[in-house]
């Protein structure tokens, strides 16, 4: 029984001398040795979810961005058709004070038609608008011309500069009257003007008389006074429209009497 003890014991102590001495080493130290290999892949991790981050944090700012962009060009159009509206009621209020409380509608000037023998302007109403032959057309600079054609949703301007054109004049506070007519689209022309007073510089105005019938409005101012030929004849008046026809965007359209 002894040696069987005694050879059991000796076994026993092998076993632990063998297990001692091929143990693995201490968490501690098993730690200690894994550390930095952990601590890399803890650092790439958050890299990458910080990359991610950015990702996804772009991507906002840039839908961010543009819906911004968008709203401020939303409002910067709001404000200039708030600016043109100011601009329009303040030539309306204008045009009342200075030439006709007759103010019928604004439009806008699509077309132009100027070569030797027409200088016409298109705008963009027309008879579903209320527009009608002869209305005049102005601006708060002078008068524009008349309609000469209407068409369902716009209309064709007759300008005063056109060859056909035709209206009557008076000039400054002199009460001579006379007809004046467009000019190859250059200038507007008033022959026979029996008024010896008559002087470069002076304002013309649009008269009530055989060329139509139009507002006092101002037309231009006299550049050129010469005789008329013959004796009984007076003078020929050339006039610059106080009007820049072919750089018209926006017009106004009086009621007719």
């Amino acid at each position: 029984m002894n040696s069987r003890i005694g050879l059991l014991f000796g076994i026993l102590l092998v076993v632990s001398l063998i297990s001692t001495r091929f143990a693995p080493k201490a968490p501690l130290a098993f730690s200690s040795a894994v550390s930095p290999i952990w601590m890399v892949f803890s650092i790439s991790g958050q890299n990458l979810r910080s990359f991610f981050e950015a990702l996804v944090l772009e991507r906002d700012m840039r839908v961010e961005n543009r819906d911004l962009r968008n709203k401020v060009g939303e409002l910067e159009l709001k404000a200039y058709q708030l600016e043109q509206e100011v601009k329009r009621l303040e030539e309306v209020a204008l045009i009342k004070r200075t030439q006709s409380p007759s103010v019928a509608l604004a439009a806008q000037v699509i077309a132009f038609n100027f070569d030797a023998l027409n200088a016409e302007l298109r705008i963009n109403k027309g008879s579903a608008d209320g527009v009608q032959l002869k209305m005049a057309v102005t601006t708060p600079q002078g008068l524009v011309g008349d309609v000469m054609q209407v068409d369902t949703n716009t209309a064709l301007v007759r300008t005063i500069l056109d060859p056909d054109f035709r209206v009557g004049i008076k000039v400054a506070q002199l009460t001579t009257v006379a007809v004046a007519r467009g000019v190859s689209g250059r200038l507007l022309r008033a022959e026979d003007y029996k008024n010896p007073k008559v002087k470069n510089g002076d304002v013309v105005f649009s008269s009530n008389s055989a060329g139509g019938v139009f507002p006092t409005v101002r037309l231009g101012k006299i550049f050129s006074v010469s005789q008329s030929r013959g004796d009984t004849l007076g003078q020929t008046l050339e006039i610059t429209p106080f009007v820049d026809i072919t750089a018209l965007e926006q017009v106004y359209l009086l009621r007719l009497p």
